[in-house]
């Protein structure tokens, strides 16, 4: 294999600049919303392959597929005749079979608090609607010390971090499923430690087999929820909730972008993000598709002749609909009917500033960009931790894909279903700002003074990857 590309000065020529791939998010954020099914998806992928074009990727293409998608048409709360501001929960109001289904809930019944509790044996909820206390976990960033093998913090702002994990709650959809089995007719969601937003755009999360999200459900910030416990406790009568959602479960296409730049083997590196989003998406995941045409562009700058391993660059959707392009796509390139001989993968998402709670809740920005995980296969340990090093690249963590091995889902970044499935060893750029699921996930989130020097770590690590031996990229036995 090839040494590693040692010309930096090449890099901080030919990567764009910080400007440049902000820029590049703006137009992501022009389409959004980006859900799958939606028309600014069709636009993004049209987008993303022009730019895998221009950098002269080859054989650029936009794949089509099956996914099931939730949308929502109307939704509203109201207590005892009161307007509550709300946001309908996603992937609720299921079918039985989980399919295609229109969702039409119109119910109204006595309110009844439950707090966080996932068994309803000891509380008659028959009939009745529920108000439950959605629990996240708190992200556990003062831990990494203890649990990352490498952390690279020079100021030591890393613990300073105060919130909650975005990405799962501790009790959610297990609750929604105890209370319809107990007999409830609706369910709130009480997001009472998330921060004060009730506009969390959740994943659709497994559950287990004849179990189904059927309740129409709604999410409520912490302070309404606070203010409806208050109303709950003074009331000497019963009080009257009534929950409306108009929507639908229907299968879309999802679009998934497809391009290659040749090697002098047949082994390939997978280079990936995804460029979905719930609202506008300037993070989660603009900033990482950005990264990734950036890639596109330094790459597709350097002659074949430095690179041994085709690089497979890909974006995708569904994130909101199940993995399904995920699954789909690595079932074809890894050990499918157009399988890639694939090696090795590396992604980038979630360029993004910290953003911390108060007390109640409340979002306090911090010019910081938050804490960024690169959760990495045990083959890569070393030039992980050197590269973050080199790069002087800060508020930075290496977590071993072990350190996730009791997660039924596998690690949690867009390289999960490759890791999982076959063991491919991976490196994942990825940050968990909390405000990645919410409407607050705007422009001025993003952390663009570090667009650049994500792009060029990124690279250095590809490179590096691509100058090992074949002996030497170790498949990834974590989930296998």
């Amino acid at each position: 294999m090839a040494d590693p590309p040692t010309n930096e000065s090449f890099k901080q020529t030919v990567v764009p600049t910080n400007s440049e791939i902000f820029g590049w998010i703006k137009d992501l954020v022009g389409f959004s919303p980006r859900r799958t099914g939606t028309d600014g998806l069709g636009a993004t992928a049209s987008y993303v392959a022009d730019h895998f074009t221009e950098s002269g990727v080859d054989n650029v293409r936009v794949e089509t597929g099956p996914a099931l998608c939730w949308s929502m048409d109307e939704w509203s709360l109201t207590i005892d005749g009161r307007h509550i501001p709300s946001f309908a929960a996603p992937h609720t109001g299921e079918s039985p079979d989980r399919g295609e289904a229109p969702i039409d809930f119109h119910v109204e019944a006595e309110l009844v608090y439950v707090g966080d509790r996932e068994t309803f044996d000891d509380i008659d909820v028959d009939g009745k609607i529920v108000l439950a206390d959605i629990v996240h976990p708190k992200m556990p960033l003062d831990a990494l010390p203890k649990i990352a093998g490498f952390v690279y913090d020079p100021d030591e702002t890393i613990a300073e971090a105060n919130h909650v994990d975005p990405f799962s709650e501790r009790n959610f959809p297990t609750n929604l499923i105890a209370a319809m089995r107990a007999g409830a007719v609706g369910f709130i969601g009480n997001l009472i430690n998330y921060i004060d937003s009730p506009y969390w755009y959740n994943e659709r999360y497994p559950v287990p087999d004849g179990h189904y999200v059927g309740l129409p459900g709604i999410w409520v910030s912490r302070t309404e929820g606070r203010a409806i416990r208050q109303v709950i406790q003074a009331s000497k009568a019963g009080l009257v909730a009534a929950i409306t959602l108009s929507g639908e479960y229907k299968i879309r296409d999802y679009h998934a972008v497809v391009g290659v730049l040749p090697g002098t083997c047949d082994e390939t590196i997978i280079v990936q993000s995804h460029h979905d989003s719930t609202f506008d998406g300037a993070v989660q995941d603009g900033s990482g598709t950005a990264c990734l045409l950036a890639l596109a562009r330094y790459f597709g700058r350097n002659p074949r002749s430095e690179r041994t391993r085709n690089l497979l660059f890909l974006s995708m959707d569904t994130h909101w609909a199940s993995y399904e392009a995920h699954h789909a796509l690595s079932a074809r390139l890894i050990g499918g009917d157009d399988d890639r001989n694939v090696v090795a993968a590396v992604s980038v998402e979630h360029i993004g500033l910290e953003m911390n709670q108060g007390a109640d809740g409340e979002a306090l920005m911090s010019q910081r960009p938050e804490t960024r995980l690169l959760i990495t296969s045990p083959t890569f340990h070393d030039i992980v931790d050197a590269a973050v090093k080199d790069h002087d690249y800060r508020r930075t963590a290496r977590l071993d894909t072990a350190f996730f091995a009791g997660s039924a889902e596998g690690v949690p970044t867009d390289l999960w279903v490759p890791n999982a499935i076959a063991g491919v060893p991976i490196v994942s750029l990825i940050s968990a700002p909390v405000y990645l699921y919410d409407k607050m996930d705007t422009l001025d989130k993003v952390a663009v003074d570090e667009l650049n020097p994500s792009v060029r770590l990124m690279a250095s690590l590809v490179e590096q990857i691509d100058a090992r031996g074949t002996a030497e990229l170790e498949t990834d036995h974590t989930f296998l």
